[in-house]
């Protein structure tokens, strides 16, 4: 009898466990998509030094094509030029005060000269050789790798990519006295970087990186930017621009093409201490609705315009099926809270997305929809009811809006765009899907609002 209580007991501990292991815990939730979190960039670039002996070709260049590329990824970008030491200590510690507010995925990018002593690496900013005479007084006179990873760890944000092109050939190391042999051109690589972190270095410890490519050194017009960017850049743009690839194959691929392109001359390092995945360039699936694409994360785009537009309007949430919230007047605004001064506020990312705005009158006609339960539909600038207000005129169905691809609209929906009344202060235009017409209401108005950005067909 004993032992057999003793057997029960260890079957029914042994079930327990492998429940508690496969069924998640109450509250936990699903774990975070990292790839869909906000995603911020300051990218600096550093050219004109204080002697024309240590100017650089390409770091400006660098930074403003790697800027471009990074917005069309979602990403809210700071660019920076030519910044003295003051300059980019400020530039970091906003940059990281953002990050905590928000808890964005982080990215630094630093191009320009960079050099090491006594195992620290040193960003260089503009205005270092006006006191920087000896290797000992870089602490004082740049700006070290190691403040800037405490810096931006200081966020608690759940992944910093730090991008160090800092490497340039140079005569930096030459012309500083007092090394003794223990200060090295480019920087030396941060085998364990912090928790969270991923750092990319355009060559490996000690080596320099290339300022210009080869394509622009022999004179070639070449694609990608080629004659305006060092190698690391065109390939590290390449890269972002095939959707799908994680993170790290993305560094493999730009290691890969720099070592090609300069003969194993320069070896771009990455070292890691991040344990999910991040991605770039998510990869685009969508079902096709007449002339949307349907995406799956809450967004479709209207391949007429190639005008993306959220499912959902402001005050309903996307959950992965439909719109959750019913639109009333509470969840309304008037049109001062959607321009103010005649700049239109700043709204929250979504799927990724930095850039939604209100739509202009023309953009939000495009979505009238005069359906008969066929796909087929009459032209944009005109009522559904065909006969002004009266609804049982037709056989259209209410509201005027593909139902389908904007779920959860309600008959009489008011509707704003960003244009205003002219020659009327008080007016701005809304559509009223109830019928697809459109007219003038008075600004105190509480009307819908539903964000659209230029997205492109995908």
């Amino acid at each position: 009898m004993y032992q057999q209580s003793n057997l029960n007991r260890l079957l029914y501990f042994t079930l327990w466990l492998l429940l508690a292991l496969i069924i998640p815990i109450s509250g936990m939730g699903a774990p975070e998509n990292i790839s869909t979190l906000p995603r911020m960039a300051l990218v600096i670039g550093n050219s004109d030094y204080q002697s024309n002996l240590y100017n650089l070709s390409n770091p400006v260049n660098d930074a403003v094509s790697l800027a471009a590329e990074l917005r069309k990824l979602g990403f809210e970008v700071t660019e920076l030029a030519n910044l003295t030491k003051a300059g980019m200590e400020a530039a970091i510690n906003d940059f990281a005060m953002q990050l905590y507010d928000k808890q964005a995925v982080g990215l630094f990018y630093f191009s320009g000269h960079g050099m090491q002593y006594q195992g620290q690496s040193y960003l260089i900013p503009v205005d270092a050789m006006e006191g920087l005479k000896f290797a000992q007084q870089l602490r004082y006179a740049a700006v070290a790798e190691s403040w800037v990873l405490d810096t931006l760890g200081a966020a608690n944000n759940s992944l910093n990519i730090v991008l160090l092109d800092a490497c340039r050939d140079n005569p930096l190391a030459t012309n500083i006295l007092g090394n003794r042999g223990k200060l090295k051109a480019g920087l030396g690589a941060s085998s364990s970087p912090p928790n969270n972190f991923i750092i990319s270095y355009a060559a490996a410890a000690g080596e320099a990186a290339k300022d210009i490519s080869d394509a622009a050194a022999a004179g070639e017009a070449a694609k990608d930017g080629a004659g305006s960017n060092s190698p690391y850049i065109v390939n590290l743009l390449s890269a972002l621009r095939q959707p799908g690839l994680t993170i790290e194959s993305v560094f493999k691929q730009v290691r890969k093409g720099v070592m090609v392109e300069t003969n194993m001359v320069q070896k771009p390092q990455y070292y890691s201490a991040f344990s999910d995945e991040f991605i770039f360039n998510p990869a685009v699936t969508f079902e096709v609705r007449g002339h949307y694409h349907i995406h799956s994360d809450g967004t479709v785009t209207d391949t007429r315009t190639g005008l993306m537009w959220k499912r959902c309007a402001e005050g309903q949430t996307w959950t992965s099926t439909t719109c959750s919230g019913n639109l009333t007047q509470n969840t309304g605004m008037t049109w001062y809270k959607v321009i103010s001064n005649g700049q239109q506020k700043s709204w929250p990312a979504f799927a990724g997305y930095i850039d939604w705005r209100v739509p202009t009158r023309e953009e939000l006609r495009t979505l009238v929809y005069c359906s008969n339960g066929t796909l087929q539909e009459t032209a944009w600038d005109k009522t559904c009811s065909g006969k002004g207000w009266d609804v049982d005129s037709d056989s259209y169905t209410r509201p005027t809006i593909d139902q389908v691809v904007f779920p959860n609209v309600p008959w009489g929906s008011w509707f704003w765009s960003a244009s205003a009344y002219v020659s009327a202060s008080s007016l701005a235009w809304g559509l009223d899907f109830a019928y697809g017409d459109g007219n003038w209401l008075y600004r105190s108005y509480a009307g819908q609002v539903r964000l659209v950005r230029v997205g492109g067909v995908q």
